[in-house]
């Protein structure tokens, strides 16, 4: 067969890729023409996502991972974060870089969404400063941190001394003021610039829960007793003293 021939007629036509008259070349371009189709009918595998060596690790969610709360005095108190990854973090809390123990004041709770809370009961002073929560899974880590300030709040004298009290020889007097503050404020009472403190004539008393009045309580009053007295009451917050009450003793009841 003349493939000169034939290759001359073929030529007019697109779709005509060959001309083949030997058996072997026909085999041949059979497994090739083969080959090239199954390589085109393979699916074309492309990877549009580009991974990154830190995409499963803890994120705070927050534009911040540092802020500032404030809390009064022996009031409850709560520090939330939230954290996201691809794996669930296990949070750990830290207070002044130390982990921090849960008790029946500090107690940490955690949501499905990633949120660890921190809740503080009764804050007092020593609760004051920095508090990190750690996020770890087995990709990494995050931390955020707040400052928590504890604010007191200054002493103030709800009912103040009297200006002047007259008390009969051998008898009781008691002076009274009323002041609050947070935290409860002390006192110390005075008479002129002597510090009293209590024995078994002189008796002090401070408020108990909801009552702010305290109390100086001398029994068989005496001459010497006779003087101003007045009272300083402070907290952390600071302090004020109240007016000066001028005792009388006398020998007899008017």
């Amino acid at each position: 067969m003349d493939k000169t021939i034939h290759e001359q007629w073929t030529c007019k036509f697109a779709k005509v890729k060959a001309v083949v008259v030997q058996l072997d070349e026909l085999i041949s371009r059979i497994k090739i023409d083969h080959k090239i189709q199954k390589t085109t009918e393979e699916p074309l595998s492309i990877n549009i996502f580009t991974t990154r060596a830190d995409a499963g690790e803890p994120k705070v969610e927050a534009p911040k991972s540092a802020n500032y709360q404030s809390c009064v005095f022996g009031q409850d108190t709560q520090i939330s974060w939230k954290f996201s990854g691809i794996e669930k973090s296990q949070v750990t809390w830290f207070f002044k870089g130390q982990p921090l123990p849960t008790n029946s004041r500090f107690q940490v709770t955690e949501t499905d969404d990633g949120t660890s809370t921190l809740s503080i009961h009764q804050a007092e002073l020593v609760d004051q400063g920095d508090y990190i929560a750690r996020a770890t899974n087995a990709d990494g880590e995050a931390e955020a941190r707040t400052t928590l300030n504890i604010v007191c709040i200054k002493p103030i004298i709800n009912t103040n001394l009297d200006a002047a009290m007259q008390v009969t020889k051998d008898e009781t007097m008691t002076l009274k003021i009323a002041a609050s503050g947070t935290p409860k404020p002390g006192i110390v009472w005075m008479r002129g610039n002597d510090q009293l403190t209590p024995n078994n004539r002189i008796q002090m008393t401070t408020p108990t829960h909801n009552v702010d009045i305290y109390t100086l309580t001398i029994l068989n009053v005496q001459p010497e007793d006779q003087g101003e007295y007045s009272a300083m009451i402070s907290n952390v917050g600071g302090s004020l003293q109240s007016i000066k009450c001028k005792v009388t003793v006398s020998s007899t009841s008017s």
